[in-house]
């Protein structure tokens, strides 16, 4: 099969999930495109269980393309950017500094105690159930690919969502820098695993201000650059094409110079959204319907690669019942290491007048895995011995996400908002 085939393939599948969602089930874009697609995977792995799907089939559409390379170093940032210019900037400033600190500190707090309880807990668990167990450093990478949010789910959910407008610019925001911090800690950990001799404080800090702060600093001027001509230019085409300029362009040109490209874009496209507007205008507009259309292909298209990954995986049942098992305990211990994380902060800061406990909660729920985990899973060189295991663990820990998570935040944002309505009763 070859690379125009594969493509072609994968947009139209793509193009009749959103098609099936928008008629039939009525589900936010993003989830409904979610759901869509995890179904299309799961009837990829009955086939080949039924062997009506070739393991050489999938095989040779997976190795045609290097999709690590490809998700690591292109669509993921298609993806954050996508997101980003969807941001209402004005919330984004009001509460820069609480997005700032969940996005930082609290990922790498939240990847910390995931690696502490996973390799407690499993450990544990060994000396009982053997097939199951974890070492620090594997589970640090692990925990690092498992920590970030998805933005588009977020997005999607928050959209149709009627919770405070504070708190709502913190999950969003929050989403977005969180991926860009969790993916350089990820890439970190990764190398780490390679080189663990290596290892010193002050290489760590080093690396991580120089990639970081460089993608910062690359961000806000590709931003910049990218009002500027938006503002001097009319046609909703050309604003497209300048976009889809500011992510290729500036992906390259952050490769190149050694800097966080996921980070760059990201603050580009808050830039943008901030000055430009698109998410306050009244009407959608054509650049947002544009760049929704790509964020839904691009998760698409990694849960139909994780469905033909799992194809290729050699099921002789063995290792997959210690990875199931330990993914169902996993699940619960990211969600508990997200809460604490952000409820550190906010215990001993001064505004828990205005934001309550319940939407700390609502926070934590909102945490929900997707395309940026399946992306850094893929992305794992094919000679690392635990990287199937871990492309299996992030199907099911993503799955358990979006059919408990992705459900019931709509339960929980009414509640959160019940307890702002309570408060202004009182008053």
């Amino acid at each position: 099969m070859h690379l125009v085939e594969i493509i072609a393939l994968v947009v139209s599948i793509t193009a009749v999930i959103a098609y099936l969602n928008d008629r039939y089930l009525g589900l936010p874009t993003a989830l409904g495109t979610f759901v869509g697609a995890l179904a299309f995977a799961l009837i990829l792995v009955f086939l080949d269980a039924i062997g009506l799907v070739s393991d050489d089939w999938a095989s040779q559409m997976l190795f045609t393309i290097k999709w690590g390379d490809l998700l690591l170093h292109g669509l993921l940032g298609f993806l954050l950017f996508a997101a980003a210019i969807q941001l209402d900037g004005s919330l984004f400033a009001r509460n820069r500094w609480s997005i700032t600190y969940m996005a930082t500190i609290g990922v790498v707090l939240s990847a910390l105690l995931t690696t502490i309880m996973i390799v407690a807990v499993l450990g544990y668990l060994h000396s009982y159930y053997p097939k199951i167990g974890l070492s620090w450093w594997p589970a640090f990478v692990f925990a690092a690919m498992i920590v970030p949010t998805d933005p588009v789910l977020v997005g999607g959910l928050l959209r149709k969502l009627k919770i405070t407008p504070a708190v709502k610019g913190v999950i969003f925001g929050e989403s977005l820098f969180n991926d860009a911090v969790a993916i350089v800690l990820f890439i970190f950990a990764v190398g780490m695993t390679k080189r663990p001799d290596d290892m010193h404080f002050s290489t760590a800090t080093l690396y991580i201000l120089q990639i970081g702060g460089g993608g910062v600093i690359l961000g806000i001027l590709l931003g910049s650059i990218a009002t500027y001509m938006l503002n001097t230019s009319r046609s909703d085409s050309v604003h497209q094409m300048i976009t889809i300029g500011v992510v290729v362009g500036g992906y390259s040109l952050a490769e190149f110079i050694g800097v966080s490209a996921p980070l760059a874009l990201v603050l580009a496209g808050i830039i943008i959204a901030k000055y430009r507007g698109y998410a306050q205008a009244k009407q959608e507009h054509p650049v947002l319907s544009f760049w929704r259309a790509i964020e839904a292909t691009i998760n698409a298209i990694l849960f139909a690669l994780i469905g033909l990954e799992l194809v290729t995986f050699d099921w002789e049942w063995g290792w997959q019942q210690g990875v199931i098992l330990s993914s169902l305990i996993i699940f619960p211990l990211i969600i508990i290491a997200r809460y604490i994380s952000l409820l550190i902060p906010w215990v001993f800061s001064r505004v828990k007048k205005k934001v309550r406990h319940s939407s700390i909660v609502l926070m934590t729920w909102c945490g929900m895995r997707g395309g940026v985990s399946f992306a850094l899973a893929l992305s794992i060189d094919h000679d690392v011995p635990y990287r199937e295991p871990f492309i299996f663990a992030t199907f099911i820990i993503v799955v358990l996400s979006i059919m408990i998570q992705g459900f019931t935040v709509p339960m929980l944002a009414r509640w959160d908002a019940s307890k702002y309505e309570d408060t202004s009763h009182e008053e």
